[in-house]
């Protein structure tokens, strides 16, 4: 889907994935919406992404919530409801490598 500087969206549903880990202050996610590459130079990444288990001031937030799950359950993760304003779009050519 392609965006433009000035487009209204609502927030994206959430998507189902699993837990990973779990500490004092976070829980850690395989995140849904990125693909792990592993030709990417300099670059280690493995899908994982810490969210904290104080929802309260976090922009994505799980259903059930954070402080209730433990590695290996199944959850929703998503950014609350709201509208999205998008106020600028970078395009690289070629795409910039994110691992």
């Amino acid at each position: 889907m392609t965006r433009r500087a000035g487009d209204v969206r609502e927030s994206p549903a959430r998507s189902p994935t699993v837990v990973t880990g779990v500490v004092s202050t976070h829980i850690v996610l395989r995140w849904p919406w990125w693909k792990v590459d592993p030709d990417a130079d300099g670059i280690r990444c493995n899908g994982d992404v810490a969210v904290g288990r104080d929802d309260r001031n976090e922009l994505y937030v799980t259903e059930p919530p954070a402080n209730y799950l433990m590695p290996g359950d199944t959850c929703q993760v998503g950014i609350r409801p709201r509208i999205i304003h998008i106020i600028e779009v970078h395009e690289h050519d070629p795409p910039l490598e994110t691992g």
